[in-house]
C-alpha cells in the first residue's frame, strides 16, 4: 500500500472521529453508526480579489449576464488545477487566466485571445441554446486548452502556451455541451474529455463522452455516457486515476435521490483510448439518505487523489466514500454562485474545494476565491 496514502486516510478517519464531539454537521462513519454533529466547515478566504483591469483584478461579469427563462444565469469563470494542485482563473472579461499557487501566492497571468471570450455574448447564447457559458478550460501537461465558440456557431477547442501563445487549435462535431461543470476535463495522458449535451437534449445523436486522444488526431462518442434526466452529471474524472460513469437515475429534473447511494461504473484510465469499452468497476458513494433535509444530490464535483468523492448541495457538500459519509453545512455569510441555486464549484486533487465567491445583486462587494476544506490547512 502507498504509505502516502495510507497516511492520509488515517489522518482523514482521525478526522471524522474527533468530529463526532462537536456540533453543525450530519454523519455517518464507515462502520455505519451515527456521529454525532460537529461544527460547520473550515472555509476561508484564498485568494481577495477586487473588480476592474489590472493585474491581480477580475473582469466584473455584470455587464455579459445571460438570461435563461425567467431567471438570470451570471457567468461564472472557471477555477480548474493542475496535477501540483496550482490554480488557474479563467478572468473570460479581461482575456487572461490568473495562476495561483496552492498557498494563494500569485504567480502570473496568461493572456487569452479577446475573441474567445464573453463579449461575443449573443453568439454563444445562440450556440449553447440555453445561454450558459462557464468559460471551460483545462490544463494540460504545459498547455491551457480552452473551449469557446468560433465564428462558425462551432464549439472549438484551442491549446495555449503558458505564455499565451496558441499553439493548436481543432474543431469539435458538437456545440452543446452540458449545464453543470467541469464540461472540459484532461487526464494525466493528456486525453480530453468534453460532456456534450444536457437533460434538455436528451436525445441528441451528439450527446454523451466525446473523447480526443492525446495526439488529438482522434474523437471518440460514446453515447451510453449521455446526461440522463439528473443530477449529478453523467461522468467524471477522478484525480484518482479512474474514469467513473455514474449510473443513477433520478426521480425527475429536481434531483432528489431515490436512494442514499449514487452508483457508478468505473475505469482506470489508461493509454488506450478505448479502455472505456472494457468491463468496468461497479462501485457506489454513500450519501445522506432521502429523508435528510440535505437530500437534493446537487453536483458532483470529482474524486480526490485519495479516491473520496464530493458532492455540492445547496446548503453545504458531501464527502463519501463506498462506506459512509461527512457533510457539511456552508458558514453564514458566505456567497454561494451557480445554476438554480447550486454553486459552481472545484475540487483539487487534495480534497480542498474552490468556489469564486462574488454578489451578483451587489458589485460594490469585492471577489474572492473561497476554499472549504474537510481537513483544516
Amino acid at each position: 500500500m502507498d504509505i502516502r496514502k495510507s497516511h492520509s486516510q488515517l489522518i482523514l478517519l482521525v478526522v471524522f472521529i474527533l468530529l463526532g464531539s462537536c456540533q453543525g454537521v450530519s454523519s455517518q462513519n464507515f462502520d455505519g453508526s451515527n456521529l454525532q454533529p460537529s461544527g460547520k466547515p473550515f472555509c476561508s478566504t484564498f485568494v481577495q480579489l477586487q473588480w476592474g483591469n489590472g493585474e491581480m483584478d477580475l473582469g466584473s461579469p455584470e455587464p455579459y449576464t445571460l438570461f435563461n427563462f425567467s431567471s438570470s444565469t451570471d457567468t461564472i469563470p472557471s477555477v480548474v488545477f493542475d496535477e501540483d494542485g496550482n490554480i488557474y482563473l479563467y478572468d473570460v472579461v479581461n482575456s487572461k487566466v490568473m495562476v495561483f499557487d496552492v498557498r494563494g501566492d500569485f504567480i502570473k497571468n496568461i493572456p487569452v485571445p479577446e475573441h474567445f471570450t464573453i463579449k461575443a455574448v449573443d453568439l454563444v447564447y445562440v450556440v449553447d441554446g440555453l445561454g450558459l457559458y462557464f468559460g471551460d478550460i483545462a490544463v494540460r501537461d504545459d498547455e491551457i486548452v480552452i473551449r469557446w465558440v468560433n465564428e462558425n456557431m462551432q464549439s472549438q477547442l484551442s491549446f495555449l502556451s503558458l505564455s499565451g501563445k496558441v499553439i493548436n487549435e481543432i474543431s469539435l462535431s458538437t456545440t452543446t455541451v452540458d449545464m453543470q461543470a467541469p464540461v472540459l476535463q484532461t487526464d494525466s495522458y493528456g486525453g480530453i474529455y468534453i460532456r456534450a449535451g444536457n437533460s434538455f437534449t436528451a436525445t441528441a445523436e451528439s450527446n454523451g463522452l466525446h473523447y480526443i486522444s492525446p495526439d488529438l488526431k482522434q474523437e471518440v462518442v460514446d453515447v451510453s455516457f449521455r446526461t440522463p434526466r439528473n443530477i449529478p452529471p453523467a461522468f467524471i474524472i477522478g484525480w484518482d486515476g479512474y474514469l467513473y460513469k455514474i449510473t443513477d437515475d433520478k426521480a425527475d429534473f429536481s434531483g432528489f435521490l431515490n436512494k442514499p447511494v449514487i452508483h457508478y461504473e468505473r475505469w482506470k484510465i489508461t493509454s488506450d483510448f478505448e479502455y472505456f469499452k472494457t468491463k468496468p468497476e461497479i462501485g457506489e458513494f454513500v450519501i445522506p439518505d432521502q429523508e435528510s433535509e440535505h437530500q437534493f444530490s446537487g453536483n458532483f464535483l470529482g474524486v480526490d487523489k485519495d479516491s473520496f468523492a464530493y458532492i455540492v448541495h445547496r446548503t453545504g457538500i458531501t464527502m463519501a466514500d463506498k462506506k459512509g459519509y461527512l457533510f457539511k453545512e456552508f458558514p453564514e455569510g458566505i456567497i454561494t454562485n451557480g445554476y438554480y441555486g447550486l454553486p459552481m464549484m472545484s475540487l483539487s486533487p487534495s480534497g480542498d474545494i474552490y468556489h469564486l465567491s462574488y454578489d451578483i445583486e451587489d458589485m460594490d462587494v469585492q471577489p474572492s476565491i473561497k476554499r472549504c476544506s474537510f481537513i483544516e490547512q
